[in-house]
C-alpha cells in the first residue's frame, strides 16, 4: 500500500514540476533576449578588425546552450550559422561544414548558404586528402591537341 501512495505522490510532484517550469510569454522573451544579446556580442567580435573568432565562437556557443536548454530548436539552427562562420574564420573546415549544414537562413539567403556549404566541404576535403589537392592543382587546365 505504501508503494501505491508513493507512486501517486511522485506523479503529483512530477506534474507540479512540469507546471512550475512551463515557460510563459514573459519567460520566453527573457530567454530570447539572453540569446540575442549573446549573438549581438558574437557579431561585434566578428566585426572587429581583425575579427575575434574565438571570442565570437564562445558567445555563439553560449547562445546555443541556452537555446538547447530551453528547447528552442528553431533558434538553435540559426545560431549554427554564427558558429559555422566562426569555425570558418578559425580555419576549422570540418566543424564549419557541419554547422553550415545544420543552419537555417531566410529563403533569400539560401543560395549564399549553399555556396558556403560547398566551399567549406571543399576545404575540408582538401585538408583530409592533401595528395588529391596537389594532383588536382598540377593537372594542366588546357589540353592541346595536334591536328
Amino acid at each position: 500500500m505504501a508503494s501505491g501512495s508513493s507512486s501517486i505522490s511522485t506523479e503529483k510532484e512530477a506534474e507540479m514540476f512540469d507546471r512550475l517550469f512551463e515557460l510563459d510569454g514573459e519567460d520566453i522573451s527573457w530567454v530570447k533576449k539572453r540569446i540575442f544579446d549573446r549573438l549581438a556580442t558574437c557579431k561585434a567580435y566578428l566585426g572587429e578588425r581583425p575579427p575575434q573568432f574565438r571570442k565570437a565562437l564562445r558567445e555563439a556557443e553560449e547562445a546555443s546552450v541556452i537555446a538547447f536548454a530551453e528547447g528552442m530548436t528553431d533558434i538553435e539552427s540559426k545560431i549554427n550559422f554564427y558558429m559555422a562562420h566562426c569555425y570558418r574564420g578559425l580555419g576549422k573546415w570540418e566543424e564549419a561544414y557541419k554547422f553550415y549544414m545544420a543552419s537555417t537562413v531566410d529563403s533569400q539567403d539560401i543560395y549564399w548558404l549553399q555556396g558556403l556549404q560547398s566551399f567549406s566541404r571543399q576545404k575540408m576535403e582538401g585538408e583530409r586528402n592533401p595528395e588529391l589537392r596537389r594532383i588536382a592543382s598540377s593537372e594542366p587546365k588546357w589540353k592541346v591537341y595536334e591536328v
